[in-house]
């Protein structure tokens, strides 16, 4: 059976951004020279898929810029890794809330369950932001113990995976997410409505969950 090649078209400028290639009902998606990765893309979105020649493929992945970036899944609502490829190298942020050298095919070697898709270039520490955000809203929710919620607020997606740069603390009641208190030093809080305007679309900062011990720690830090 003839392999079959597709371009994956950008939601917003319509351009092709990444290649699929199915064969024998395998689809798998390009990564980089020499590996291609499993994918369900054609399953997910065909509307936004061209069909290609071999050769319109060719130039397509010749195009492709340096730094890509990609989502691992695995079934569920929360990717199960952000991949930022640069060149040869991969740089994986996963559930673990770590960045760490590693590389798409050993995420899914072995797993049938695991597909590979493409976002947006320069996209990772946005995607790798969403991720972490997702797992720290269900550790606060469902493992971390305490009688306060308490979230770190960022100016930029970089800074969020510094905690020990935290500036604004801000703390609520459990099961609260809104209004709440910031921490002004020397122990003292003070009302704030830091949380209401990222939740309302007011400021562009970032949020984040944090850990009470992680909030110890940046309380200690602070003074």
């Amino acid at each position: 059976m003839s392999t079959e090649y597709f371009g994956v078209q950008d939601f917003m400028s319509g351009t092709v951004g990444s290649v699929i290639r199915r064969e024998n009902g395998v689809e798998e998606i390009f990564v980089r020279d020499g590996l291609w990765a499993r994918s369900d893309r054609l399953l997910q979105d065909f509307d936004h898929c061209l069909p290609l020649s071999a050769e319109e493929a060719g130039q397509v992945i010749a195009r492709l810029p340096r730094s890509r970036c990609f989502l691992v899944e695995d079934g569920r609502s929360t990717p199960r890794a952000v991949v930022h490829l640069d060149g040869e190298t991969e740089r994986i942020f996963g559930r673990d809330l770590e960045w760490r050298t590693g590389s798409v095919r050993e995420e899914v070697a072995g797993y049938p369950h695991r597909t590979v898709k493409a976002a947006a270039p320069d996209q990772e520490l946005i995607q790798a932001y969403h991720l972490a955000r997702q797992i720290r809203r269900f550790k606060q929710r469902h493992e971390w113990d305490g009688n306060a919620w308490y979230f770190g607020i960022y100016g930029t997606y970089r800074e969020t995976f510094d905690l020990a740069a935290t500036r604004l603390l801000v703390r609520t009641g459990v099961g609260d997410s809104w209004f709440g208190e910031r921490y002004a030093g020397q122990g003292r809080w003070e009302e704030t409505r830091d949380l209401d305007d990222i939740w309302r679309g007011r400021s562009y900062d970032n949020e984040l969950a944090l850990s009470p011990a992680e909030a110890e720690a940046i309380m200690n830090r602070l003074g």
